[in-house]
């Protein structure tokens, strides 16, 4: 009878995993990064997902060469998927990732509590997705960043506190979105970036009083125009 209830448990705990969540299936590789100057260990991945958008880690491919882990990897790369969702719980899988690549993948929203889980993070590459918000507070959780790429998607609106405490920034890449398309690679560069960011957010906070100025007077003459008659 025990037997019997403990392979039903087994039996049930992994259909779950197999239909609540998603198996990152890693093509594992070493390469030299010239921004560090360094050799780094990554995984480039595809996730395989068994329940629409449902992109929620919950199994990773180990490598083959027995004197590789996962506990070395540092970037991660999953590019052209249909994803929907950022991925997540890839860090219960790789606890030291400082380079997330996630392009072309349809991704729509992004939030400081996706980012928390990788307080490392060296780079962000988010380009070529759907994405229309970046919230101010967006890197809170990431003081270390140095490379921000949103290249290609769809921000109109993009406050200059949104990178307060990144002191290591060396990279901002906006080129290609719906209001915005700027790329900044020097301190000179990115402070200039700032400056713009502010006043095209002044511009458009006059501009949007200014219309509902307008608003309101063209109410105040229809409702006394009305009252006349």
């Amino acid at each position: 009878m025990i037997q019997q209830i403990l392979f039903i448990l087994l039996v049930s705990s992994f259909f779950w995993i197999y239909t609540n969540g998603a198996i990152l299936n890693c093509d594992y590789s070493e390469h030299y990064n010239e921004k560090l100057n360094k050799h780094l260990y990554q995984c480039k991945g595809e996730l395989l997902q068994l329940n629409e958008n449902d992109t929620i880690i919950k199994s990773v491919t180990k490598p083959s060469n027995r004197q590789s882990s996962m506990s070395y990897v540092v970037e991660l790369i999953i590019e052209n998927q249909n994803l929907i969702r950022f991925p997540s719980d890839a860090e219960n899988f790789f606890e030291e990732l400082k380079f997330i690549t996630v392009k072309n993948a349809s991704i729509k929203n992004i939030s400081n509590e996706i980012l928390k889980a990788f307080p490392s993070l060296v780079e962000l590459d988010l380009s070529i997705n759907q994405i229309s918000v970046i919230p101010k507070d967006l890197f809170i959780y990431n003081e270390n960043l140095q490379f921000i790429y949103f290249a290609e998607n769809r921000i109109n609106f993009l406050s200059p506190e949104s990178f307060d405490g990144l002191k290591s920034l060396k990279v901002i890449d906006f080129m290609k979105n719906t209001g915005i398309n700027e790329i900044a690679s020097t301190p000179d560069e990115i402070s200039y970036f700032k400056i713009k960011l502010l006043v095209k957010n002044l511009e458009k906070r006059q501009t949007e009083t200014m219309e509902k100025m307008f608003i309101w007077l063209a109410k105040c003459e229809f409702k006394f125009g009305s009252s006349a008659h």
